[in-house]
């Protein structure tokens, strides 16, 4: 992944900040109309001197700081193509797309990005992508819904809501224009951080695997830390199917991706963890 970058989008689907908690880390945060995402934040940066210049993503394995809680957050993640020019981002364009765990340390921290990249395999990616044949509402994505499944002691159960992507509070050419003006325009401020110092330090990269936004939990999933030996899932896929098929096929062991389904399932393991995660 040294020539991209992974960001993420908050605050993009209604009432998520409020269940994770983190509403009030945005209070000081001020947005262009009430609908509008918080603002963005770096989980992966190549070049850069600091701990977001180790790549976290994972299709395999969360490794989890022990006696920290954590929790799974199911994530539409987008393959962007970046064009530059005087020195500013002027297009994003999305090419492909799978899904993401935007799996989140629930402590204080001054910057989301703290909260989000602790090591390798703090985040989750999807192996497989699938390709946009248009970023818009006639394209494909208009027909897929994103869901997230926990498993513990052999028993899944839904962790968060079956929700449609088209749903995003941004999303299409509106999520566009949103992320040019933040790339270029966001100040180091609160929670968030200089996106365009970011891409610059890493030397403007081409790519931007970017993560627009986690959706409602179940009360289930609003309530429970993930532990040792937990599984978690993460599935995006098409409206021809329903959230109990997709459940029978985990349960079963028989889930796989195709062009109508694309999904992450990753164990969950406990380490020791870092200083500024206690």
């Amino acid at each position: 992944m040294n020539d991209f970058i992974g960001l993420g989008v908050a605050g993009n689907f209604t009432e998520h900040l409020e269940q994770a908690g983190e509403a009030n880390d945005f209070k000081d945060v001020k947005v262009e109309h009430h609908k509008a995402p918080k603002g963005i934040f770096p989980w992966y940066v190549p070049s850069v001197n600091s701990f977001l210049s180790i790549d976290p993503s994972s299709s395999s394995m969360l490794l989890i700081p022990k006696g920290v809680p954590v929790q799974a957050e199911p994530e539409l993640v987008l393959i962007c193509d970046l064009t530059y020019g005087n020195d500013q981002v002027v297009n994003v364009e999305p090419v492909r797309f799978g899904v993401f765990n935007d799996a989140s340390l629930r402590i204080d921290q001054p910057k989301i990005s703290k909260k989000k990249n602790w090591g390798k395999n703090s985040q989750g990616i999807s192996a497989e992508f699938l390709p946009i044949d248009s970023f818009t509402d006639n394209g494909i994505l208009t027909r897929f819904i994103l869901g997230s499944w926990h498993r513990r002691n052999g028993k899944w159960r839904q962790y968060g809501e079956a929700s449609e992507v088209r749903f995003y509070s941004y999303f299409y050419s509106e999520l566009i224009d949103w992320l040019i003006v933040k790339m270029n325009n966001q100040h180091d401020h609160g929670p968030l951080e200089d996106i365009s110092e970011l891409l610059r330090q890493a030397n403007n990269p081409t790519q931007a695997y970017i993560a627009v936004g986690s959706t409602r939990y179940t009360a289930f999933g609003e309530t429970t830390y993930l532990e040792d030996g937990d599984e978690v899932a993460i599935v995006l896929f098409d409206e021809k199917q329903s959230p109990d098929s997709i459940m029978d096929k985990l349960q079963n062991n028989s889930l796989e991706s195709t062009d109508s389904c694309v999904y992450l399932r990753q164990t969950v393991k406990e380490v020791k963890p870092r200083a500024q995660d206690r």
